[in-house]
């Protein structure tokens, strides 16, 4: 009945009954389904019954090394959607846990990785024809994954330490309910899913991510495998300490909602036009967090104003020194006793004069004459 409904073709190297214990052991087994491919290990199930509601009860299900493989996102949606014409009655089944151990996974030649434990606790599926042939739901009380890696071109883009939580699957809908994501840079609690089943097939098709709304920690080092190489100039420069605050994605939008630390805020969105990302961020830092760049850049501008000023000096041009001018302006400021720290008001701009003149090659800057 399994391979008629869900159109699964099995494989299976060792099988051990023990009719008293109502367990059941596979090895080597071998599924595939959708153009997607499951291998496993060892398989153990353990059936209780059915119980007076007429719901089959399943004890501890456990599986070690297992191996899953697709050539895309469109293969894992086939695996779940079943093309059989046959029918069936209402049915309902309860799992107490699902352990899954050594576990493998690659999709398409780019991405892939490992998780060391998953475990999913009081499962409750049912299936029907109440709305379609291949109506299905399934409420996870509980899950836990521990140590799981994940890889893109063989660079590895999240490392899991732990996470857990509770989700809701319906035919093609789905809501994960995240208490705590713990990874390296990373952590978030909050909810991921995607409400319409009409969309879920299309997001598929189109590689995109499901909807999120999370509360985040993060450390900048995180961002770098996401952004251009400008953004992470600027990473590498500032040293800066993890950043918490609200992220949410829907509809292909990436919506920053102020992620800040004590040294500064990070608001704005990312939008994804064709293969590229459009960034509109709005940052603001700490003048003390910028020191250090800005000295190197001090110096970087010092090493190219001889070359700027014999550049002048062979297309017969004035070179203008706008260093002069900020020193004579702060000279102003001082003497003044105004503090540079507020803003300045066009009152005070309007009481100073600035004029220039070249004398032997030299910029000569007056200042109030």
């Amino acid at each position: 009945m399994v391979t008629e409904s869900l159109g699964l073709e099995m494989e299976i190297g060792a099988v051990e009954l023990h009719f008293f214990q109502r367990t059941i052991t596979l090895s080597d087994l071998t599924c595939a389904t959708g153009g997607a491919e499951i291998s496993c290990g060892t398989f153990d199930l353990k059936y209780k019954g059915s119980n007076s509601e007429g719901v089959s009860e399943f004890g501890k299900i456990s599986l070690d090394g297992v191996r899953f493989f697709a050539d895309s996102l469109d293969q894992i949606y086939g695996a779940f959607t079943s093309g059989s014409t046959s029918e069936y009655s209402r049915r309902q089944m309860l799992f107490e846990r699902v352990e899954m151990t050594d576990f493998e996974w690659q999709l398409g030649d780019s991405l892939n990785g490992h998780i060391a434990s998953f475990a999913l606790d009081s499962i409750v599926i049912e299936s029907g024809k109440e709305t379609r042939k291949d109506d299905i739901s399934a409420n996870i009380g509980g899950y836990e994954i521990l140590n799981a890696t994940s890889y893109f071109n063989e660079t590895n883009v999240i490392s899991v330490e732990e996470t857990y939580g509770k989700g809701k699957f319906t035919n093609n809908t789905f809501n994960l309910t995240v208490a705590d994501f713990k990874a390296e840079g990373i952590e978030f609690q909050g909810e991921l899913g995607r409400g319409d089943d009409s969309e879920l097939e299309g997001a598929f098709a189109g590689n995109q991510l499901p909807d999120f709304n999370v509360l985040v920690t993060v450390h900048p080092t995180f961002i770098v495998p996401w952004v251009n190489d400008e953004v992470n100039d600027i990473l590498g420069a500032l040293n800066t300490d993890e950043m918490t605050g609200k992220i949410i994605y829907k509809n292909g939008v990436l919506v920053i909602n102020k992620l800040s630390n004590s040294d500064g805020t990070i608001s704005g969105s990312v939008r994804n036009i064709g293969e590229e990302f459009a960034w509109d961020l709005n940052v603001d830092l700490k003048a003390s967090l910028l020191k250090p760049w800005t000295e190197d850049l001090k110096v970087a501008m010092q090493e190219i104003s001889p070359q700027a000023k014999k550049i002048a000096e062979e297309l017969d041009f004035d070179y203008r020194d706008s260093g002069a001018y900020y020193r004579a302006l702060t000279l102003y400021l001082i003497q003044n006793n105004i503090n540079s720290n507020e803003d300045i008001s066009q009152t005070i701009l309007d009481k100073i004069d600035l004029k220039q003149i070249f004398k032997d090659n030299k910029l000569i800057i007056y200042l109030n004459n």
